[in-house]
């Protein structure tokens, strides 16, 4: 990691070029260098240089920084811009946010990476993530520190760490002193660390403790094991072809011969070592190649807003990539990296073919039940037999979307299949012929049983949700909470909202007005007076008694 601008929130005076001379010719200046470390190997990643003094922001949005540190660079044998990550850090304030975001646009056209560090320290870093759309986030150690013991840090953690794997961001949390820090970090799904733990600034080249190595990749591969569980999701592994792969400094014409030589070849992949730094298309490639520098090396060309994703990630994950590109890269490949090394590409065509496939398996529903077509058919029929064997109840999570939006859309999907299963097993019985469980979209689901028996089994679906249900910060908005849930300690248990509507399909005629009772009945709960600690409401239409019209 090279530092970057804002290291100093006080603007200092700019030396004079010669006095800058001179210390450099006295070697007046030194670097120590930190080691950047990969849980998913244990091996180090990079080097963050600590150097004194530190560039300014005054420096990085200069108009001559761009264009002279892109000579410096292509004067130095071996060396491009892939290899270089610019810090720029959030602690400072926004005055020159335009100006820098103006030069980055222009450093990572020609190959530089982007990291904003102290991420959590700041005030405006959400505002300036978005603009500068950056490779990396270095997470602020005070947001790391002790996060094993607390669950709003760990949260918010999660949520970026869903932001960044959708947006083919890498996350490095820095400033690891413990290792219950480290194992929970690692839990959450921080790829890359940084700290004393893992190991101090040093002048010299240093490696890291065996132990840990092993302990982190262990560690990792034991946190991952759970994205492997659900049978009726793609990964995307399964769908890998093989990368062509070249190296940052490959002179673009010599790459060009090889397209030309491989008709169906799309692009490649760029590589500094074993890391990507990129992807050049074939179109981008030949152009190069037409250019007149026949010095010209692939790393300076090839895009680097990318982004790759492990074998194990799912064809979602993926799809919610794709959509968060530029345009000019909505065609791209993705590409797979494993233990930080790339193994295959996965095209848009084999992707979107994939998620056709899942939905005909699933009958587009995350859960494998059956769909709301099918509900709707089971309760038509229903109606017109006038059963009064069976009755019905809707059941969906309360405060589901904010656990979704604190936790991430993966804890939020694993919640749907945690219900699903709890139904499942609930609605079974000595005659399983008469229960019917729909998965009706999102958290909302149909469960349809014996009319003697349905009340017993909604009251155990009920007892055991609660017990096992996640908790999430009580901040972002927990149904029935008292006004002191604000405390960023305080939690909520998610609860269940289930509707009973016994008798039903005697007492309505066509499906709509059953799902205008059902309605009904739930803007009489949201408009009707909650108590503090309600978690889960289980309420029959005929016992709300005047406080809704009769259907």
């Amino acid at each position: 990691m090279k530092s970057g601008p804002g290291h100093n929130s006080t603007p200092q005076p700019l030396p004079d070029r010669s006095v800058l001379e001179a210390m450099i010719a006295a070697k007046a200046v030194t670097s120590a260098f930190q080691p950047i470390v990969s849980c998913e190997t244990g091996e180090v990643a990079g080097f963050e240089a600590l150097a004194r003094p530190n560039s300014t922001p005054e420096v990085f949005c200069d108009k001559r920084f761009v264009d002279s540190l892109y000579r410096a660079v292509r004067d130095i044998p071996g060396l491009t811009p892939s290899r270089i990550v610019l810090e720029i850090t959030e602690r400072g304030g926004a005055d020159d946010l335009e100006r820098i975001a103006e030069q980055v646009t222009e450093l990572k056209a020609l190959g530089f990476q982007i990291a904003i560090d102290d991420v959590g320290a700041g005030t405006s870093g959400l505002n300036r993530i978005m603009m500068l759309r950056p490779h990396w986030l270095k997470l602020d150690r005070e947001l790391v520190s002790n996060i094993d013991s607390n669950r709003y840090k760990l949260n918010l953690i999660r949520f970026m760490i869903h932001f960044a794997r959708l947006s083919g961001v890498n996350v490095i949390a820095e400033g690891i002193e413990r290792r219950e820090e480290l194992d929970t970090l690692i839990e959450l799904g921080v790829k890359y660390v940084q700290g004393f733990l893992i190991g101090k600034p040093n002048f010299s080249y240093t490696t890291l403790d065996e132990n840990l190595s092993l302990a982190m990749r262990t560690k990792w591969a034991a946190s991952q094991a759970a994205r492997l569980a659900d049978p009726r999701r793609t990964l995307i592994g399964q769908l890998a072809e093989p990368a062509e792969a070249v190296q940052a400094h490959s002179l673009v014409r010599e790459v060009a011969l090889r397209i030309l030589r491989l008709p169906g070849l799309s692009g490649v992949a760029v590589l500094d070592g074993t890391r990507l730094v990129g992807w050049a298309s074939r179109e981008v490639i030949l152009a190069g190649a037409r250019r007149n520098d026949k010095n010209l090396q692939i790393g300076y060309i090839c895009g680097n807003d990318l982004g790759s994703l492990s074998p194990t990630a799912t064809v979602t994950e993926a799809l919610e990539m794709v959509a968060q590109r530029e345009n000019a890269y909505v065609a791209d490949p993705i590409v797979i990296s494993e233990h930080d090394r790339v193994s295959g590409i996965v095209t848009l065509k084999r992707l979107l073919g994939a998620a056709v496939g899942e939905a005909k398996l699933t009958g587009g529903s995350i859960s494998g039940l059956p769909t709301r077509v099918d509900a709707e058919k089971k309760l038509r029929s229903l109606i017109a037999a006038r059963s009064d064997a069976l009755d019905c109840a809707f059941v969906d999570i309360r405060g589901f979307s904010d656990y979704n939006g604190a936790c991430g859309y993966e804890s939020g999907d694993k919640l749907i299949s945690d219900l699903t299963g709890l139904l499942r097993l609930a609605a079974t019985g000595p005659r399983p012929q008469d229960w019917f469980v729909a998965h009706l979209g999102d958290d909302r689901f149909l469960i349809i049983g014996p009319a003697d028996d349905l009340p017993t089994v909604l009251s155990q679906i009920i007892d055991r949700f609660e017990r096992e249900a996640p908790a999430t910060p009580a901040f972002l908005g927990p149904v029935g909470a008292a006004p002191e849930a604000s405390d960023p300690q305080v939690l909520l248990r998610l609860g269940l909202r289930i509707i009973h509507l016994p008798n039903v399909f005697t007492r309505v005629k066509t499906l709509r007005q059953l799902t205008n009772l059902e309605q009904e009945v739930r803007r009489t709960l949201r408009s009707g007076p909650t108590t503090p600690d309600t978690r889960s409401i289980h309420v029959r239409d005929v016992d709300l008694g005047d406080q809704r019209a009769t259907a």
